[in-house]
């Protein structure tokens, strides 16, 4: 564990999170948190490199294929499932067209969403999700390009680059189905695999630097990333969302040493918990704020904005500590041997 990356992962989620709740046009929190989008951008391309961190070495000799993607599946499959359960009982609950409900509940369930461009279908229930059927195409894909991304790492940058470019001129109207789509975003999952590539060239030189000088390398990484949140937050984020590219690496890169004094405090105890509940933060919390505006429209907390972003934020966060320990790594752990019984795989 990379334990101030692990942290980060908190407030990549929370910027979803706030993303989802209004605050007014000239707020500083809207404009670092309008591009709300830009924390799964952050997720993705961490994925990219705490995976290659993790599993490059084992499939250079050979790792296998199924164990990495039956631990995988298990890691993230069994919340969305347990969410997707929730959020379709509450809307049919309330009851909405149950035909559609229906047609959204199985697309979530078998993960394609994003393939249907119907945004009744892809922009539906449990809305953050779109992400998962992402990254189950990531996981999916990782072990047939890992290898060849170290090999070939000047050919994929300029892949990157010219791929930038054409997304620009090519998703001119901002279209949520084309930035959602796996096979748009997996130009984010492989910068973070570069990203890796990077850091493994580099990580003996940043080991040189003293306290003070690394910690002036990551106020500077810090300060390049909020004002790229600030200056694109006007801007289309699902044309543009490669601008952020380099501050998040950037970003990443700094962090991953674990030297300066953001390092330090991001190696906190408490937020390293924060930042392991951060994958049920993400995915619980417009369930939660769901029930909220459904349930308590009319409330004195609804419509006290700093009561309610409180509130929000507790029963997020405290929902989110019982999701973890229960469903996240209590499946992963009682789930995962009956899989590789299933499938012949030694442990």
């Amino acid at each position: 564990m990379i334990k101030p990356l692990t942290s980060l992962r908190f407030f990549f989620a929370l910027m979803v999170l706030l993303n989802h709740v209004p605050f007014p046009y000239n707020h500083i929190i809207y404009k670092t948190a309008s591009n709300g989008s830009v924390g799964v951008s952050f997720f993705f391309i961490l994925s990219g490199f705490i995976l290659s961190y993790n599993y490059q070495k084992k499939f250079s000799k050979n790792y296998n294929k199924k164990k990495f993607w039956i631990d995988r599946f298990l890691r993230i499959y069994p919340l969305h499932l347990f969410i997707l359960c929730l959020i379709s009982f509450l809307f049919l609950f309330l009851g909405t067209n149950y035909i559609l409900i229906i047609k959204q509940f199985f697309s979530h369930l078998f993960l394609v969403q994003n393939y249907i461009p119907i945004k009744e279908i892809y922009s539906s229930l449990n809305k953050p999700a779109w992400s998962i059927c992402c990254e189950i195409f990531f996981y999916f894909i990782f072990p047939f390009i890992i290898l060849r991304i170290k090999k070939n790492s000047i050919y994929f940058i300029l892949l990157l680059i010219a791929f930038a470019f054409f997304l620009y001129y090519f998703n001119s109207q901002n279209s949520m189905f084309i930035g959602i789509n796996p096979f748009i975003r997996l130009s984010d999952f492989i910068v973070g695999i570069l990203t890796f590539q990077l850091y493994d060239k580099l990580k003996v030189y940043f080991e040189k630097l003293n306290l003070f000088q690394y910690s002036l390398l990551e106020l500077f990484a810090l300060i390049i990333l909020f004002m790229s949140l600030i200056f694109f937050s006007n801007l289309y984020y699902y044309q543009i969302f490669p601008l952020f590219w380099i501050p998040m690496v950037v970003f990443i890169l700094t962090m991953s040493v674990s030297k300066g004094i953001l390092a330090r405090i991001l190696s906190h105890h408490y937020l390293i918990i924060l930042g392991e509940i951060s994958y049920s933060i993400y995915m619980t919390h417009y369930l939660i704020l769901t029930v909220l505006a459904v349930f308590f429209r009319d409330s004195f907390i609804f419509n006290n904005r700093p009561i309610f972003i409180f509130s929000f934020l507790a029963i997020t966060i405290i929902f989110s500590y019982f999701t973890y320990k229960i469903i996240e790594i209590g499946t992963l752990k009682k789930a995962r041997y009956y899989f590789y019984d299933l499938f012949n795989i030694k442990d």
